[in-house]
């Protein structure tokens, strides 16, 4: 399995989710959409446009996918899944182990 972390620099809760998953030894590839991973972003965006949740100041950061799952807005303490087929909030706990699995509280 392979997680991509949308990114944007300065952005306080990408870092968090960074740390986390470096902390939990969980390979990720980082795509900063300010920066080198512009337009893997755009793509990325314009493919899963009903999926990703965009307030009035832009879509909120980190955004993880894994392909089929996409995890947006990140933070502390909560942030907020969105996979195909619904949207709820969860806890920041609910991240993935090193093995790939979501933990739900």
């Amino acid at each position: 399995m392979s997680w991509v972390l949308f990114t944007a620099t300065g952005c306080t809760r990408c870092k968090i989710v960074k740390s986390f998953m470096v902390n939990k030894g969980i390979p990720f590839e980082e795509k900063d959409m300010k920066t080198d991973g512009k337009e893997d972003f755009k793509k990325f965006y314009s493919a899963n446009r009903g999926f990703i949740t965009r307030g009035q100041d832009g879509v909120e950061f980190p955004v993880l996918t894994d392909g089929l799952e996409i995890r947006q807005g990140i933070g502390v303490p909560d942030y907020r899944c969105t996979n195909h087929s619904s949207r709820r909030r969860c806890t920041r706990d609910q991240l993935p182990d090193p093995f790939g699995n979501w933990h739900y509280c």
